[in-house]
């Protein structure tokens, strides 16, 4: 009898440390939407000069209000869904439309610091992305949402940008956050 204790116990420890190791790990692990964002910073600033820095972000308390024509371009590497820059550079990565409205949206103000001709520090540009989590019954994926207008430019900031905000209850600090 002891015997079999001793030998269970030697069976048990190993499994308990493989999964408390796979906690550990996933514990540490940043969320998807956050994984996803990064993948379109690295893929978008290489294309144009200058470090993009994430400013702010808000995870949208209305995402069902999210809507095809808040998005201009679409990024991502999704298996099962449309999408318009794939960071893999395969193009459209899946063959369905992506699902509207999304299950989640998280808004992202992004900075850029442009670089000036002299050393000294340069002009400060601005964008806001959507990051969105599409599902339907099968599948589920996360996108990166690009506005109407070209990102970090000076008109970027339109009446449209913040209704689109204030549409889906989004607070970057940009005076467009609606009171309950």
């Amino acid at each position: 009898m002891r015997r079999a204790i001793v030998v269970i116990l030697l069976l048990l420890l190993p499994i308990t440390l493989v999964v408390v190791s796979l906690v550990a790990i996933q514990a540490n692990r940043p969320p998807d939407w956050q994984l996803e964002l990064d993948k379109y910073i690295e893929y978008k600033d290489p294309l144009s000069p200058g470090t993009t820095t994430v400013q702010l972000v808000d995870r949208a308390r209305r995402p069902w209000n999210f809507s095809r024509d808040m998005s201009e371009a679409v990024f991502g590497d999704s298996a099962y869904y449309q999408i318009d820059y794939s960071y893999s550079g395969k193009g459209r990565s899946g063959l369905k439309p992506r699902p509207f409205p999304p299950k989640d949206v998280w808004c992202v103000l992004l900075g850029r610091e442009r670089s000036s001709t002299d050393d000294s520090t340069g002009e400060m540009t601005y964008a806001v992305v959507f990051v969105a989590e599409h599902h339907d019954l099968y599948n589920a994926d996360i996108v990166v949402h690009e506005g109407a207008r070209d990102p970090f430019t000076q008109d970027f900031f339109t009446q449209d940008l913040m209704e689109s905000l204030s549409m889906i209850d989004c607070d970057l600090g940009l005076g467009c956050h609606q009171q309950d």
